[in-house]
């Protein structure tokens, strides 16, 4: 799980809802494409694996050198951004904890350059970590820098036991079931790790009032400033009165001063930059032997259809049903991301992918770019946690594999719930790892179509057929007139007894009109009018497909469908709704009854008052007879 906390405390989770696309047949995953990713480039074959695949240990891919260690370590927390490689953020902090006092100066330097908000935290976490006074002052010069515009308080997930065990062991209030580990803001990061090593609390402790204190506009700018100063002066009056506990007279004044920059006549970079490229090699290699691949373009569809394809693993040319493969043991999405190799889904939920914007043209002239001998510039690395592609993008991408790429999406079609994607890849040679091939759900031959059933249900008006009962193939009148309110409530009420429950047990009723209330907490949100009806499935499952699935979908496709992981478990209340999804809309269904099958709206049906709806079920096939 991932998540930010806000100004005012309410959790964010991020909850990818989607499935893509492009054949109407039960989509696996596609196998690599062989034209143009193949050739290796000569010049970097230094290990078996890229240097920049996060999939192998950070420890395995530095170098043995101590001080070219430190540097690329640094390297890594310098272009960290939260929910992006958190895993190998953490396992860098590990490493200079490994290395301890020779990797503090060089961490107190970065702290020192940097006004990246992401990095001023990780830096923050990581001088916490290693609980070094020589950290002090170059904590309390950072401290007028952690004021930024507003932003949130993150946690990410750690998969791995031990590094979790870690990170959490120097994390002040961790819970012993914790599975994520704090990166806050800048402030908090900052302020934390000066109480920790110091032992001293800031003004206020817990309840300090400069944590809530964000970069606003200019009328209020110099007063915000002002607090940061005026507690950046109090911490260093603390510690020209508590230094001396902590460290010699003499190396205490070599400490007070920020670390001078190194540089290079004609180029460009610091040190940390050199050593990390030097190590992990340019993301964006130039030169008259690089080449980019061919062009790969695809149509990723929605996430919410069950049967299309909506996400894609760049380096291998293979496309995925959202979930496709998810196994029970999977905890959550980016578990699933990260197991099959998905590097982003058709929102723009992009896992470990570090992105860059850049203008449109270059799409035209990055050929011209990569072979000019001069270094690679990627343009604006986008900063924030969540970032999507939304709309009409180019960007250059850099993969949890190591693999480069340039990308243009197209904006969003609602006509077919779908966008268009079109890459290209640097040629840096094939992913080392491929992961383990997906099983194809099993489908049974021995099922078939039933016959269509046709239905109209009312608004639920008194006297009014608004129910329908599958099993029964009858439709059903409430048991009395509901205000819209209450029915609502008894709609999403999970007591047995109400009017409504009972109802609904003695007429066998799995289907309700109803007319569309103001979004339920627990129902998807949908742009469509109150007054307009929706559908009430209960006791069920019910995923959306493509339209074109009522009559091209196999009986056997569509049970092999309702048994993936994805497809459970049974909810009481499934809303079956716009959900902007094209119309007519379409579902795959299953009932606590046993019923499966799929049922679609009648184009226009919810806007005429009517719940004009047709549907099939999935019964078993008759054997043929025995001659």
């Amino acid at each position: 799980m991932r998540f930010c906390l806000g100004r005012k405390g309410t959790a964010s989770l991020v909850l990818a809802l989607a499935i893509a696309a492009t054949g109407a047949n039960l989509a696996t995953a596609q196998p690599p494409d062989e034209g143009g990713i193949g050739a290796p480039m000569a010049a970097l074959k230094p290990e078996v694996f890229a240097r920049r695949n996060t999939n192998v240990p950070l420890a395995e891919r530095l170098s043995e050198d101590p001080e070219a260690r430190v540097l690329e370590l640094i390297y890594v927390l310098r272009h960290y951004r939260v929910f992006s490689r958190d895993e190998e953020m953490a396992q860098a902090i590990r490493e200079l904890h490994r290395i301890g006092k020779p990797a503090v100066p060089e961490l107190v330097a970065e702290l020192d350059r940097t006004d990246r908000d992401n990095t001023l935290r990780v830096l923050g976490i990581a001088l916490r970590a290693l609980n070094d006074p020589r950290a002090v002052p170059g904590l309390i010069r950072a401290v007028p820098r952690t004021l930024r515009p507003p932003g949130s308080d993150c946690g990410v997930s750690i998969e791995d036991p031990e590094l979790l065990k870690f990170v959490l062991s120097f994390e002040r209030g961790a819970s012993p079931d914790q599975k994520h580990m704090s990166v806050g803001r800048p402030v908090n990061e900052i302020s934390r790790a000066l109480e920790r090593i110091t032992g001293h609390k800031s003004p206020g402790g817990d309840r300090d009032p400069l944590r809530g204190n964000f970069l606003g506009g200019p009328d209020t700018e110099a007063a915000q400033r002002k607090k940061y100063l005026d507690r950046q002066k109090y911490w260093a009056g603390w510690w020209a009165e508590h230094g001396g506990e902590f460290l010699p007279e003499a190396e205490r004044q070599a400490l007070d001063h920020p670390t001078a920059a190194d540089a290079v006549p004609g180029d460009e970079r610091d040190r940390v930059d050199r050593a990390g490229e030097a190590r992990f090699g340019a993301i964006f290699p130039t030169g008259p032997d690089v080449r980019l691949g061919p062009v790969h373009e695809v149509e990723l569809f929605n996430i919410l259809f069950a049967d299309a394809p909506s996400a894609i693993d760049f380096e291998r040319h293979r496309i995925f049903r959202f979930q496709e493969g998810l196994r029970e043991q999977d905890r959550w999405h980016m578990q699933w991301m990260r197991r099959v190799g998905v590097d982003m889904i058709v929102g723009g939920d992009c896992d470990d992918l570090r992105l860059w914007v850049i203008d449109d043209a270059r799409w035209e002239t990055i050929d011209n770019e990569v072979l000019a001998s001069e270094p690679f510039r990627p343009g604006y690395e986008h900063r924030g946690g969540f970032f999507q592609l939304e709309g009409a993008r180019t960007v250059l991408f850099n993969t949890r594999d190591g693999g480069s790429g340039i990308l243009q999406v197209e904006p969003y079609r609602g006509a077919t719930a779908s966008r268009q994607v079109r890459y290209r890849m640097w040629q840096m040679g094939p992913p080392a790892d491929d992961p383990p091939a997906l099983v194809p759900p099993v489908a049974e031959k021995n099922v078939q179509w039933s016959e269509t059933i046709d239905v109209t249900l009312k608004p639920p008006e008194e006297n009014a057929q608004c129910g329908w009962s599958l099993s029964r193939k009858q439709s059903a009148a409430l048991p009395r007139p509901f205000e819209a309110k209450d029915l609502t409530q008894q709609i999403w009420s999970q007591d047995a007894e109400t009017d409504l429950a009972r109802w609904r047990r003695e007429q066998a009723i799995d289907l309700l009109a109803t007319p569309a209330p103001e979004p339920h907490p627990l129902q998807l949100r949908t742009d469509e009018k109150p007054d307009l009806l929706q559908i009430a499935l209960f006791d069920g499952v019910a995923r959306p497909v493509r339209t074109e699935c009522f009559e091209s979908l196999t009986a056997p496709a569509a049970k092999a469908l309702l048994d993936e992981p994805a497809a459970r478990p049974l909810q009481p209340v499934n809303i079956l709704s716009s959900m902007g999804i094209p119309q007519p809309q379409t579902y795959l269904f299953r009932t606590s009854r046993g019923e499966s099958g799929i049922l679609q709206f009648r184009s226009g049906s919810l806007k005429a008052g009517l719940a004009l709806l047709r549907y099939k079920l999935i019964e078993e096939a008759e054997r043929p007879q025995m001659r």
